[in-house]
C-alpha cells in the first residue's frame, strides 16, 4: 500500500475480513503490515485486520474453528461453552449465537469458510467489496474505498436527500459504487473458492405479547445490556438528559457495583424543561460523580458546519448540523476519564409503535379501535377524511411506494395528514433538488417495488423495524464521531435482545394516546422512582435550531456558493442558498439538515473518491 492509513481510522474500531484461500493470501498479505492489528485463520493465512482495543475484541480457537467477537460482549465466558467444539460448519453456529446479549460483530473461520455478521438492529453493519478480485468484507465502507478507490453512487446520495424519512431500504445502500450492504439480520459467507452467499439468521417477531408479559423481559434484557457495556469500560459515563430513556439506564446502572459518572446538559432556551427532571433524578440516584454543562457553554446547531468535512464518517450523517456539540461532549467525557459512554439513543425507536397499527386493529376490535382513533385524531389534528383517504390509498407496500414516487416533487404540506398503513405519503425532495435527482429517486423506488419484500407482513411491524434500523444507522455514525473525539458509545436500547423484547409487545399496548411509553414505565417500576415515571414531555429545540441557522448564516451561504452537489447536477444553488438564509419556499429544517449531510460527506470524501 502506497498511502498511509488516515488518522480517523486509527481512532475508531473497524475490521476487514479476508477469505481463507491461497489466492487471497497472496493478494492481501502485502496489506497486513500497514494495518494496525491482525489475526490469522487456523491455516495461518490472513483472516481479520483492522483497529480495535483489547476489551472490545476477543478471538479464540475451539475444535475445527476460530471465532471472534467485536463490541460489547462477554466472549471470554461464552468461549467456555462446549458447543463451539462440536460445530462443523458456519450455519451450525445459529444456535450458539441467537440468545447472546450485547451488541457486537461476530466472525468465524470454520472449515475453510468465513461467517461474518453484524446486528439485527442495524447498529453494527457489514459491507462487501464488489470491486475486489476476491470477496472482502468490512465493518466500515470507507476502509473498503480506501483500499480501492471508486466513484460515488449518485442514486444513494439522491435517496438521502428525501425527507422526512425515506421508505425502508432507501438509505441503507452504500454511497460508493462497488460496495454492498449486508442486510441487517443476515450473515455473509465467504467460501474457500471465493464465492459469497447471504443467510438470514434473525426473524422479526410478531407483536403478540401483552404489556404484562413484555415488561419483565425488557427489564431483564436492558439490565444485561447495561451490565455488558459497563464491564467493557474502566470508567463509564452515562447520559442523564432528563429524558425517560436515559434516566432509566442510569438507574439500572446504579444497581451495578461498577461506579459511573452521570453527564447532563441543557438547551439554550427556556423551552427546554429537562433541567428539573435532571435534578430530581440526581437526588434519587446513589451519591456519585455528576458533570453538568450549561446550555450557554455548549456549541449550538450549525456551529462549525463548514469544518465537518474534515471529520470522517463513512456515509452522510443527519447529525452534521450538531456535530460540534457531539464532539464537545465526547472531549468533555474523555477529560473526565470516561472511556465508555452509555446513551438512551434508540429508545424512541424501540419503545413506540406507529399509530397506523389502528388500521390493523380495527379488524380485530373495531369499536375499541374507533375510540382510540378519535383520541389520536384529536391529538394529531387529523380529519376523518384524512384517515379514510390514507387507509384506502395504499393497501399494499407496492401501492404505497408508487404513491410516494408520484409525490416527491410536491410542496411539503403545512398540516400533517394521517399516514397510510405502510407509512407517510409526505416523503419529498427539497425544492432545490434537480430533475436528475428526482429521476434517480424514482428509480430507487421502482427497485423497491420490484423487490416487493416488506420487513414484516404486518405494516405496523414493518414500520417499527424500519424506524429502528434508520435510527440505528444514524446512531452508528454518532458513535464514529464520538470515537474520533475520544469516547466509545453504547446504546443498550439497540442491543438485539432488547429490540426483540420491545418488538414482541402488542402495538395497542405499547403506544396509547393517554400514556407515554407504557412499556418502559411498566418495566422500570421498582427501579426508577415513581415521580420520574410520570414525565410525558420532550423538549422542543426548534428555537435553538432557528437561532443557530441565523447565527451561522454566513458560513452556510459560503457552503452554498461552492456545492459539490451542484457540480454533480443534483442540487440547484439559488434555492438552497435561500434556504440557508431562511427565505424562499418554506421547507422543514430536516430538509436542510439532510442536504448538508450529503454535501459535507461528499467534501470529506474527495481525497478518497472523485464523484463520477
Amino acid at each position: 500500500m502506497d498511502r498511509d492509513i488516515p488518522p480517523h481510522f486509527l481512532a475508531d474500531t473497524w475490521f476487514v475480513v479476508f477469505p481463507d484461500n491461497e489466492a487471497s493470501s497472496r493478494l492481501f498479505s502485502p496489506l497486513i503490515p500497514s494495518l494496525p492489528r491482525h489475526v490469522v485463520h487456523p491455516s495461518g493465512r490472513p483472516w481479520i485486520a483492522g483497529n480495535w482495543v483489547d476489551d472490545e475484541f476477543f478471538a479464540f480457537n475451539r475444535g475445527m474453528g476460530s471465532f471472534a467477537f467485536v463490541g460489547f460482549h462477554a466472549a471470554r465466558e461464552w468461549s467456555k461453552q462446549n458447543g463451539w467444539s462440536t460445530v462443523s460448519d458456519c450455519a451450525g453456529l445459529d444456535g450458539l449465537l441467537e440468545r447472546l446479549p450485547g451488541s457486537f460483530h461476530f466472525i468465524a473461520s470454520l472449515g475453510g469458510e468465513c461467517r461474518v455478521q453484524g446486528t439485527a438492529s442495524g447498529l453494527r453493519r457489514i459491507f462487501l467489496d464488489d470491486y475486489a478480485p476476491l470477496p472482502v468484507v468490512a465493518s466500515r465502507q470507507d476502509i473498503l474505498n480506501f483500499l480501492k478507490i471508486r466513484p460515488v453512487h449518485h442514486h444513494s446520495v439522491a435517496g438521502r436527500l428525501m425527507f422526512p424519512q425515506p421508505p425502508a431500504g432507501i438509505e441503507s445502500q452504500s454511497p460508493w459504487k462497488g460496495i454492498s450492504s449486508v442486510p441487517a439480520g443476515s450473515w455473509i459467507k465467504l467460501g474457500a473458492s471465493g464465492q459469497t452467499s447471504l443467510h438470514p439468521w434473525w426473524k422479526c417477531p410478531d407483536a403478540v405479547a401483552t404489556l404484562a408479559e413484555g415488561a419483565p423481559l425488557l427489564r431483564e434484557r436492558l439490565a444485561a445490556a447495561v451490565d455488558l457495556a459497563m464491564a467493557c469500560g474502566n470508567q463509564v459515563s452515562a447520559d442523564l438528559s432528563g429524558g425517560f430513556d436515559s434516566t432509566s439506564l442510569c438507574f439500572i446502572g446504579a444497581q451495578q457495583s461498577h461506579p459511573f459518572l452521570t453527564f447532563s446538559s441543557s438547551g439554550r432556551e427556556n423551552a427546554d424543561d429537562d433541567l428539573p427532571w435532571i435534578d430530581l433524578a440526581r437526588l434519587s440516584l446513589p451519591p456519585g460523580r455528576h458533570l453538568h454543562v450549561p446550555g450557554d457553554e455548549l456549541p449550538g446547531p450549525f456551529d462549525g458546519i463548514g469544518d465537518f468535512a474534515a471529520v470522517n464518517v463513512d456515509e452522510p450523517y443527519i447529525g452534521t448540523a450538531m456535530w460540534r456539540r457531539i464532539d464537545f461532549t465526547a472531549k468533555v467525557l474523555q477529560r473526565a476519564g470516561s472511556n465508555v459512554h452509555i446513551t438512551g439513543h434508540g429508545g424512541d425507536e424501540v419503545l413506540l409503535s406507529p399509530e397506523t397499527y389502528l388500521y390493523e386493529w380495527i379488524r380485530e376490535r373495531p369499536f375499541a379501535a374507533a375510540r382510540r382513533l378519535n383520541q389520536f385524531r384529536s391529538k394529531r389534528r387529523w380529519t376523518l377524511i384524512d384517515v379514510a383517504t390514507a387507509w384506502a390509498k395504499a393497501p399494499t407496500q407496492q401501492a404505497y411506494l408508487e404513491q410516494v414516487a408520484k409525490g416527491i416533487r410536491l410542496p411539503f404540506p403545512d398540516r400533517p395528514s394521517a399516514s397510510t398503513s405502510w407509512g407517510a405519503l409526505e416523503q419529498r425532495l427539497p425544492p432545490w433538488a434537480t430533475d436528475y435527482t428526482a429521476e434517480l429517486v424514482r428509480e430507487l423506488l421502482r427497485q423497491q417495488i420490484e423487490r416487493g419484500e416488506p420487513l414484516h407482513s404486518s405494516p405496523a411491524q414493518h414500520l417499527c423495524l424500519s424506524g429502528i434500523r434508520s435510527g440505528a444507522h444514524s446512531i452508528r455514525l454518532t458513535s464514529q464521531l464520538m470515537r474520533q473525539s475520544g469516547s466509545r458509545m453504547a446504546a443498550p436500547f439497540l442491543d438485539d435482545q432488547v429490540m426483540e423484547a420491545c418488538l414482541s409487545v402488542r402495538h395497542d399496548e405499547k403506544t396509547v394516546p393517554t400514556s407515554y411509553k407504557p412499556l418502559l414505565s411498566t418495566a422500570m417500576k421498582g427501579v426508577v422512582p415513581g415521580a420520574l415515571l410520570e414525565r410525558s414531555t420532550k423538549p422542543n429545540f426548534g428555537i435553538d435550531v432557528f437561532k443557530g441557522r441565523r447565527r451561522n448564516a454566513e458560513e452556510l451561504v459560503s457552503i452554498a456558493e461552492n456545492l459539490v452537489l451542484v457540480k454533480i447536477g443534483m442540487v440547484k444553488k439559488e434555492p438552497f442558498r435561500d434556504a440557508c438564509l431562511g427565505v424562499g419556499q418554506p421547507t422543514p429544517p430536516i430538509a436542510l439538515w439532510k442536504t448538508l449531510a450529503c454535501e459535507t460527506w461528499l467534501r470529506g470524501s474527495q481525497d478518497l473518491a472523485n464523484p463520477e
